[in-house]
């Protein structure tokens, strides 16, 4: 997928200037591309006398768009019933207002450091809240904060490029759960014990924090053990081996 950025970065990079590169209305629009130039997927700017770009001005901006869209075609086809000369006059003067509002959004995207990965991220946070991954994953993923479910999503997308599933649970348990502790049962390697040290009143909500987590990134072919507040005793290790703290295991 392309995005207004890309093609100005690009061109930044190449040595284009910006008053060559015009954006204009795709008339054929995927719903899930942005820059719908069939040569974008091999861009060198410098391979190609015309810099025009089909976007689908709907993909991110129709809250944007849509208004000026609609009222240049209701003024075309009032001049083109009363003067059908200025009529082409008229489309390419829109033309014009909507190239220059769409490279002042890709500017602007280019200042607020969007990027690829961070529009894959939002995508899934999308996917995951309106039930792709199932109403349970999506109900118990409303327990996490904005920058929790982004966070989520990020290793999700970093889970399915590398596979290392303990190691990325591991890595999101750290962010989630600042005192924690993960175990691997000697003598059994296919086990493992986690320690999350939680108070009472939040136990709740981490209890569905740490569903959904597992859901998402645990490996179901390990077992997975969880001790909440007290730790277990460990012989030798006296911070933990405080009556009334200890856990049972």
């Amino acid at each position: 997928m392309s995005y207004l950025w890309e093609v100005l970065q690009n061109a930044k990079v190449q040595g284009i200037e910006k008053n060559k590169i015009r954006f204009k209305k795709a008339s054929n629009v995927s719903p899930y591309v942005e820059v719908n130039s069939e040569w974008m997927n091999y861009i060198d700017l410098k391979e190609k006398e015309e810099y025009y770009f089909d976007i689908n001005v709907y993909h991110r901006f129709s809250s944007i768009l849509a208004g000026l869209i609609e009222d240049m075609m209701i003024n075309c086809e009032k001049q083109y019933i009363n003067q059908k000369e200025e009529t082409q006059n008229t489309i390419e003067n829109y033309g014009n207002i909507l190239n220059l509002l769409l490279h002042l959004l890709g500017e602007l995207d280019l200042k607020a450091g969007i990027h690829r990965e961070v529009l894959i991220y939002e995508n899934i946070v999308k996917d995951i809240d309106g039930g792709i991954f199932g109403r349970e994953i999506s109900s118990g993923f409303q327990s996490f904060s904005k920058d929790e479910k982004f966070l989520l999503a990020k290793y999700l997308y970093k889970l399915y490029r590398t596979k290392e599933q303990i190691k990325i649970f591991q890595e999101v348990i750290r962010k989630i759960f600042e005192d924690h502790l993960l175990y691997r049962k000697k003598g059994r390697e296919e086990k493992y014990i986690l320690y999350i040290s939680s108070s009472i009143l939040s136990k709740k909500i981490d209890y569905q924090k740490l569903d959904i987590i597992k859901a998402l990134f645990w490996d179901i072919s390990y077992e997975l053990e969880v001790f909440w507040q007290n730790h277990f005793g460990v012989i030798e290790h006296d911070e933990i081996m405080r009556i009334g703290n200890i856990g049972i295991y």
